[in-house]
């Protein structure tokens, strides 16, 4: 995956123009691949590479039509966690699709 986002094997993974500092989140697990991008990205990126696939394995691979929102929370310990829950709880209650990424 990260040879994709680094191709020639640059010293430090670039992003598509004009997009080089957007939020990337790629996560690894033991069923899947989740990647968290701008549509453009994912289609710059993926799409190509989704295109040479196999037919059967192609319908494995997802990009999303649904376009998300990024909120960052400042804080530490206790303190952001409460805010997350003040802020997300309404969205929740409205069926509203929630991520939290708790990035270190």
């Amino acid at each position: 995956m990260l040879n994709l986002l680094n191709p020639g094997g640059q010293s430090k993974p670039t992003l598509p123009e004009p997009y080089p500092n957007s939020f990337v989140q790629i996560t690894l697990n033991p069923y899947e691949y989740s990647i968290i991008c701008p549509r453009v990205i994912a289609e710059r990126t993926f799409l190509s590479v989704k295109l040479k696939m196999e037919p059967d394995s192609i319908k494995e691979v997802v990009i999303s039509d649904d376009d998300h929102l990024a909120l960052i929370i400042e804080g530490l310990g206790y303190e952001s966690s409460e805010r997350i829950a003040e802020l997300t709880a309404p969205l929740a209650e409205q069926g509203v699709y929630v991520l939290i990424l708790h990035i270190a």
